[in-house]
């Protein structure tokens, strides 16, 4: 509706709350005459333009994203009759709010509808994880997601976990992992804002638990429910670690005695079936690069050396000045 009335659209919500999947979403029915469902064939093609913002986000940025939205209308005639419309679409907005350059301020004129006929307006989507300054909410609709309760978080790890999988002892243990998870959350991570456990660390989780559900032909030990929570939830710091395991004791009565280690949670990373399941990219935190970088030359040559000789293919490790451009970083940092 919004983009059809030409109206901004703030959307805010927790990572993880699904707003880039609402986006896409939006993107793939309003596709005009080529639109999968009927209901669609009448409304507006759109054609997105994305900008990532941050912290070193500059008005000008922003500004030219919206002078080639407006570019876009004048090269396509089909404009006239609303069949073609351009979207800019601001990502992680809030970032750019907290830049120096103050490049936000571009919006209150970008944004205003001075009423004129020959004015041009193109569609406006702003993500972002927490609410901006009114100023400039208050120049369009503001749509928020708030955090789903215990009860939803349980339904959804039913849905992504699937119900060919399931059995009664599954489901009891879901709803433990989820009961573990709101603890979490609502009695840690509200009070250490700076140790985040988050809902694509849940969502995460309850996928791990099913690949290891299919891997065991159905059935899900103690022992994989242990890993899979220190793995998703685990390595923020030994607090954020104890609170985890305490939650984790008191819904589960019973458990393996030792945890997985930092190094095996890594050989898990780089194994192949794991690889080719979909795993999570693996964050390590150290303050020895060069010692770390060497473990990893070790065990990727340790894990791929049968790999590589059946497939004619070499791992390897990339970092600082080996990707392009990274030359840039340290002059960001100094900024």
């Amino acid at each position: 509706v919004c983009i059809e009335l030409g109206i901004p659209l703030f959307i805010v919500g927790h990572p993880g709350s699904s707003k880039s999947l609402a986006k896409l979403i939006v993107k793939s029915c309003l596709s005009g005459d080529n639109s999968s469902s009927p209901l669609f064939e009448h409304l507006c093609q759109i054609h997105m333009i994305s900008f990532q913002c941050s912290q070193q986000s500059e008005a000008e940025g922003i500004e030219r994203v919206f002078l080639s939205a407006k570019r876009y209308i004048s090269q396509n005639s089909n404009y006239k009759n609303r069949r073609v419309v351009p979207v800019v679409v601001l990502d992680e907005i809030g970032l750019a709010e907290d830049s120096k350059k103050m490049p936000l301020k571009a919006l209150h004129s970008l944004l205003e509808d001075d009423g004129s006929s020959g004015s041009v307006k193109v569609g406006f989507i702003g993500i972002s994880n927490w609410s901006l300054d009114p100023a400039k909410m208050n120049r369009g609709l503001y749509v928020t997601r708030q955090l789903p309760d215990v009860e939803e978080l349980k339904e959804t790890a039913l849905q992504i976990f699937g119900s060919e999988l399931r059995t009664e002892e599954i489901e009891e243990q879901l709803v433990n992992v989820t009961n573990i998870y709101k603890e979490v959350y609502d009695e840690f991570c509200l009070t250490d804002t700076k140790s985040y456990i988050g809902l694509r660390d849940f969502y995460c989780l309850v996928k791990y638990l099913r690949r290891k559900t299919q891997d065991r032909q159905g059935r899900l030990t103690l022992g994989d429910i242990q890993n899979g929570i220190l793995r998703n939830f685990g390595g923020i710091n030994l607090k954020a670690n104890d609170w985890v395991m305490k939650s984790y004791k008191k819904h589960f009565t019973e458990h393996e005695g030792m945890w997985a280690s930092t190094i095996d949670m890594i050989r898990e990373n780089l194994a192949m079936p794991t690889l080719q399941s979909g795993s999570r990219y693996l964050l390590i935190v150290t303050p020895n690069l060069e010692t770390t970088i060497d473990t990893l030359d070790k065990e990727l040559k340790k894990t791929y050396d049968e790999t590589s000789k059946r497939e004619n293919r070499t791992p390897q490790i990339k970092f600082n000045s080996d990707f392009p451009d990274s030359a840039l970083i340290p002059l960001l940092w100094q900024t």
